[in-house]
């Protein structure tokens, strides 16, 4: 079972940083999860919810606010005073970093259009990430079905993910997508499907595993992905597991 580390290394570090992306990679985790939007003047930026307020203090939008008034903001104090002064990363940061500290697990950029779709951001998401080769394979993931059909128009070899919680309307929609690679449920519609996990035709990568029996159930029902706040220690989960 492979182990993707949601956001990075979260629970230790500031969440969608490159501390928290530099930590997954030192305790080897298979995979590291993101998430991207759009910032005003149209630059990929990394991080999970639609305004700031969160994690930066600051309550505007992504797409409120240029690259350069971004930049000023705090990603880091959220978490502590020790990462003070740590900002909020592009998507091209992210992905230099990555390569600068060998990183050759599978990278997952979930395109956050589910609740404000930005038009240009799958071209402007696929012109970058097919502008070079990469040391990493990558996926993209989305819950937006609209987002992975463009992607897939796009991009047709790049593994592309269904998020959808626990919505059984929309795990039904996922069986009829023949475009897709793999879903990625929420632990409660793993449970509440534990009976049938064995027979879906894609992989099942689960979301957020921060408990020892949630991961043991994942390991029990040989799911493909458990991803996870807590990498190292999910790695450790693996080791006591196996």
């Amino acid at each position: 079972m492979k182990i993707m580390a949601h956001r990075g290394s979260r629970a230790t570090h500031p969440e969608n940083t490159l501390p928290a992306f530099v930590e997954a990679i030192r305790v080897g985790a298979d995979g590291i999860e993101l998430d991207v939007h759009l910032s005003k003047d149209r630059h990929l930026i990394v991080i999970h919810d639609e305004t700031f307020e969160r994690t930066c203090g600051d309550p505007h939008q992504v797409n409120e606010l240029n690259l350069h008034e971004i930049k000023m903001l705090d990603a880091g104090k959220f978490k502590g005073d020790a990462f003070a002064g740590i900002r909020v990363p592009t998507l091209p940061e992210v992905l230099a970093t990555l390569q600068n500290n060998q990183f050759a697990g599978l990278l997952n950029i979930e395109l956050k259009t589910d609740r404000i779709h930005d038009p240009e951001i799958e071209e402007i998401t696929h012109r970058l990430m097919t502008s070079q080769e990469w040391s990493f394979p990558y996926m993209y993931s989305s819950m937006k079905l609209q987002t992975l059909q463009t992607l897939f128009l796009l991009e047709p070899e790049t593994p592309l993910g269904y998020i959808f919680g626990n919505s059984e309307i929309k795990f039904r929609k996922a069986l009829k997508v023949p475009f897709l690679e793999a879903i990625h449920p929420r632990l409660d519609w793993c449970i509440a499907h534990q009976k049938r996990l064995a027979t879906l035709p894609f992989p099942v990568r689960v979301w957020t595993i921060d408990d020892s029996d949630e991961f043991r159930f994942c390991m029990l029902n040989h799911l493909h992905t458990v991803m996870t706040d807590m990498p190292e220690e999910a790695i450790r989960w693996r080791k006591q597991y196996e």
